[in-house]
């Protein structure tokens, strides 16, 4: 026990050493370590070895070592799988990735990189696999499916292209390139003149709730007006050669009278929910200045709720302070009621999304309740919804 505490602390002071540009030094630290620690301290001097001194096979040859020393480092299989990518050696970096992967699976970079591995070597269905494997890792991010959509176009798998950004604009509506993205590809995909590949464009634009090829340019205008339209695309919408557009650009067309006009007043209330379990509508003033608590929810079983009494009758726009377009996101283990005032027999009110690509994205463990209140103008262009994005 004494020569492995001996061990971790000359690792710790490495570490520190390295981080001040002294490799020599952290190298000779490491290999005092080596006794008590081979695995990690042959893992780091191969990092060493690689980015510091630029010795690639001094450093594959100290992965390696790591590796016999403790097979169990999914850091080191990892390191290993990256210098042989690096090489362009597919096969053995897919074996290195693929060990790393099963030894730690939460590892989204780890992932990534088998997936990339995998595709290079020509196992495109395998790759497809991991990268969706990466995607339920991090529900919130784009990158490994914008991975396997730019992957499948490279492998000219466009079937599963097209899925992938379909994906994409379903899951993360609030990313304007992906739209523009999969419009492009289903653009290239009716002037290729293979008939095949019009045929497939044609079926993803007939699947149920499926845009046209100009409200998706229109999706990605109205999350950010001044993105840059491609070309092919834009011929195509104003040529009429491709369906028009349905999609509104939000505007003021609607009763947006109802905000408190004493911004102070709003501040103030804001300020006072921000601490307490109203906090996560801290950047929404419209709904945290109409924001209250209570002991708890008659349908939780525990913990204080939050809830928001909007006028009967009346429309209210869901504004970010900020002015981003991800709507209220309701953490995990988080009570939000959201109810028109004036009792059970009362009118709904309405709460327009305002430009969100959803009005409420709804934690795991959380819980949101709506009476009398109607929600529109979400944008999941896809699947015809977009009040709601329920995370796992």
């Amino acid at each position: 026990a004494a020569a492995a505490q001996t061990a971790a602390e000359l690792i710790a002071e490495a570490r520190a050493t390295a981080r001040r540009g002294d490799g020599d030094r952290a190298d000779s630290l490491l290999k005092q370590a080596e006794q008590g620690l081979p695995g990690e301290a042959l893992m780091l001097r191969g990092n060493i070895a690689m980015h510091v001194r630029k010795d690639v096979e001094g450093g594959m040859a100290l992965f390696r070592a790591s590796i016999a020393a403790d097979a169990t480092r999914w850091d080191s299989h990892y390191f290993l799988g990256r210098a042989l990518a690096d090489q362009e050696r597919w096969d053995e970096a897919t074996a290195s990735f693929a060990a790393s992967a099963e030894l730690d699976p939460t590892k989204l970079t780890v992932l990534l990189d088998l997936g990339k591995a995998q595709a290079a070597s020509g196992g495109f269905e395998d790759a497809a696999a991991t990268m969706l494997r990466a995607a339920a890792l991090d529900v919130h991010s784009s990158q490994a499916l914008l991975l396997l959509a730019q992957t499948a176009v490279q492998r000219r798998e466009l079937e599963a292209a097209l899925r992938a950004y379909e994906d994409v604009t379903e899951l993360l509506p609030w990313h304007a390139q992906p739209f523009l993205q999969l419009a492009s590809l289903r653009v290239s995909l009716v002037a290729s003149g293979v008939p095949e590949r019009a045929a497939m464009a044609a079926a993803a634009a007939a699947r149920p709730g499926a845009p046209s090829v100009c409200e998706l340019r229109d999706a990605a205008r109205a999350l950010q007006p001044s993105i840059a339209v491609p070309e092919a695309v834009r011929r195509s919408c104003e040529s009429g050669r491709l369906e028009g557009s349905k999609v509104v650009v939000p505007g003021t067309e609607f009763d947006d009278d109802i905000a408190i006009r004493d911004r102070e007043a709003v501040a103030a209330q804001a300020k006072a929910v921000a601490e307490g379990p109203c906090h996560f509508l801290a950047a929404f003033p419209s709904l945290a200045s109409r924001a209250s608590t209570t002991a708890s929810e008659p349908s939780s079983s525990s913990g204080p709720a939050c809830v928001v009494r909007l006028p009967a009758g009346r429309a209210l726009r869901l504004r970010h302070a900020e002015g981003d377009r991800s709507g209220v996101l309701v953490p995990g283990g988080a009570h939000l009621t959201v109810e028109a005032d004036g009792g059970a027999e009362g009118r709904r009110a309405v709460l327009d999304a305002g430009g969100a690509s959803r009005l409420f994205v709804v934690g795991a463990n959380a819980t949101l309740t709506l009476r009398r209140v109607t929600l529109r103008g979400g944008r999941s262009l896809l699947s015809g919804g977009g009040a709601l994005l329920l995370l796992p």
